[in-house]
């Protein structure tokens, strides 16, 4: 499978890389802030598709970076990505009982830690997402 093979540094940080791949990124992204210091986080990830409504979302790094910090990343095949320090589900899966298991479709909590999901044509979401929504609504209106 493609994978990304990420040096930071020198020092090899990760192989990222996932089965059933939709997307693969890095992402450099630098803060200018406000108040107290600038800063520069530097991560990986991976989205999958196990099913048409089961969408994964894997992260391998997740790191602030120092000025001369420096960042190679090479394209390359492999078939023993590292294991990625987090993953979210995002949709519906059978569990292992033969049951629907769901997921909110953007914050990636289940059912079982969000209490509450309404359910939708290839989408989920939960009650903090919804009201969420209604108050930028409430606050753009």
């Amino acid at each position: 499978m493609i994978c990304f093979e990420v040096w930071i540094n020198g020092e090899r940080a990760c192989v990222a890389g996932a089965e059933k791949m939709r997307s693969i990124h890095a992402s450099l992204i630098y803060v200018n802030k406000i108040h107290g210091a600038n800063g520069a986080v530097f991560m990986v990830g991976v989205d999958t598709e196990s099913s048409e409504s089961l969408k994964e979302s894997a992260s391998w790094l997740g790191r602030e970076l120092n000025i001369n910090d420096e960042i190679n990343i090479k394209i390359v095949e492999s078939g023993t990505p590292d294991k990625p320090e987090t993953v979210k589900s995002f949709g519906t899966k059978i569990g292992p009982n033969g049951d629907a298991v769901r997921y909110c479709s953007f914050c990636g909590k289940s059912e079982a830690d969000a209490g509450r999901l309404v359910a939708g044509f290839n989408a989920n979401v939960c009650s903090d997402c919804t009201n969420l929504a209604a108050d930028i609504f409430r606050d753009e209106a």
